[in-house]
């Protein structure tokens, strides 16, 4: 029997088959959150001795990225990504700082949408609990006693949509990307209870927007870098296990086999991961720390994007407008959750 969350996501799908009578133009969006290594203390003054392909306005074809910063635009606006309105207006470089977002949006622009404009929302702040901050709260789209950043998630990302929406298009959440923690890993009881915490996030905010997305829509969480600061003393155990928990490990492109991580000990026996919910490595990277150095934060954006194309399947749409999305769209993800398991 089909449900609410089940009909719209249906009726939503019907939408992909026939989009320019039925639905406007289709854009692809990922929602990106988090707190300061999401937010990013990169240097834009580094991009051009790191990739100067970054270095630039992102609005040519080929290489066409919105988007829409909770520290930069105001609500429902988005930018031409470009350095220095994406990220960091916390850290000491202010306006001058970036984050995963740049290498992120021209790889998804590149290698996974060359004909389309890529939307990124972005959501973040630096110094956030999930288990307070984020907290969703009860009610309509948990906003009933939730934490504050919770709210800005919803509320900001929403405007966004509906900006998209305005504007004539049809705006289709291809993942949402997860970067937190480092502030639960400095309290014992928050750490021990990481794990509960984000698979209860992971549920709620689909279901928040559930409305737009397709079935399967992945989730990232990308995790602690190998964190050095004696105030975060449970990151790099707690938060990094409970990561992987709820993750299915994609291997060498930016995930990591479990049995050969050799920088935490990990219980199989606890691995019961969340339904398309994907593990993105990030404890090899340079940090000082606690945040990661620019290069590091444009190896993060290749990692999601990478990860991102591994699971990504052919539009719906597409399939069956060649006559075969009713048989190949089941095969493609039983296929593609046996193989990643």
């Amino acid at each position: 029997m089909l449900t609410r969350r089940t009909l719209v996501p249906a009726v939503l799908g019907i939408g992909l088959v026939f989009p320019a009578a039925a639905r406007g133009v289709i854009v692809p969006v990922f929602i990106l959150a988090g707190q300061s290594n999401m937010d990013g203390r990169g240097h834009t003054s580094d991009i051009a001795g790191i990739r100067p392909a970054l270095n630039v306005t992102q609005s040519a074809p080929g290489d066409s990225v919105q988007i829409s910063y909770d520290g930069y635009q105001s609500s429902g606006t988005f930018a031409w990504m470009a350095p220095g309105n994406s990220g960091g207006a916390e850290g000491a470089g202010g306006a001058n700082e970036f984050g995963c977002e740049l290498s992120l949006g021209q790889d998804l622009a590149k290698n996974n949408f060359p004909t389309q404009t890529v939307y990124l929302i972005k959501v973040s702040m630096g110094g956030t609990t999930l288990a307070g901050d984020w907290k969703p709260g009860t009610g309509a789209n948990y906003l009933t006693g939730c934490g504050s950043d919770w709210a800005t998630l919803v509320n900001y990302s929403n405007a966004a949509l509906t900006a998209i929406t305005a504007a004539g298009n049809t705006p289709v959440i291809k993942g949402i990307l997860w970067h937190q923690g480092e502030s639960d890993g400095q309290s014992l009881t928050n750490a021990q209870n990481y794990d509960a915490h984000l698979r209860t996030f992971l549920t709620d905010v689909r279901d928040v927007f559930h409305a737009y997305t397709v079935p399967d829509m992945p989730f990232f969480v990308g995790s602690m870098g190998n964190i050095t600061n004696g105030s975060y003393p449970y990151d790099n155990t707690y938060i990094y296990n409970a990561e992987k928990s709820v993750s299915v490990s994609l291997g060498s492109i930016g995930g990591v086999n479990y049995t050969q991580d050799v920088n935490v000990t990990y219980d199989p026996s606890g691995y019961n991961p969340v339904a398309n919910t994907y593990f993105v490595n990030f404890n090899d990277l340079v940090n000082d720390g606690l945040h990661f150095n620019s290069a590091s934060y444009v190896t993060m954006g290749d990692r999601f994007a990478a990860t991102y194309a591994l699971v990504a399947t052919p539009e719906p749409g597409t399939l069956v407008l060649l006559g075969i999305g009713g048989v190949l769209v089941p095969l493609l993800r039983r296929k593609q959750n046996q193989s990643h398991i």
